[in-house]
């Protein structure tokens, strides 16, 4: 009788266990879907531009020119990471960022899966979240 009981326990455990295993599975299948879909808009189709260009229009050409501006820290001079007001100058910085991470990540251009240009957008983002701008 005991023996019975700790196997329907256990054999409820694993089917419990591979319930969860099966529900993360799909929410990491569902987040990577998600991930492919922004990277695609933002990256190759641009479709962020409409929505962003009434502050910056990017200058997709320009990926060397900001990489060679960028301090060692990942700043650029001409970008005032602590603006609060409406125009907020740290889009700048974010543009200045998706520029290069396009050129980084596009087939086509002539950086594509160059490692300084890695470097740069890593350096970027590094001095973008040890900042916080807000």
């Amino acid at each position: 009788m005991r023996y019975n009981l700790l196997r329907i326990i256990f054999i409820l455990l694993l089917i419990t266990l591979a319930t969860d295993i099966t529900t993360i599975h799909a929410e990491a299948i569902a987040i990577e879907k998600l991930r492919e879909r922004v990277i695609k808009d933002a990256l190759y189709e641009k479709g962020f531009l409409p929505r962003v260009s009434r502050y910056i229009v990017p200058d997709f050409d320009r990926a060397s020119d900001y990489l060679a501006e960028m301090n060692a820290d990942g700043s650029w001079e001409n970008v005032d990471y602590q603006d609060k007001d409406n125009n907020w100058a740290p889009l700048k910085a974010l543009d200045k960022i998706l520029v290069m991470t396009h050129a980084y990540s596009h087939p086509d251009n002539p950086h594509y899966s160059d490692k300084k240009l890695l470097d740069g957008i890593t350096r970027a983002l590094g001095y973008w979240y040890q900042i916080k701008p807000t």
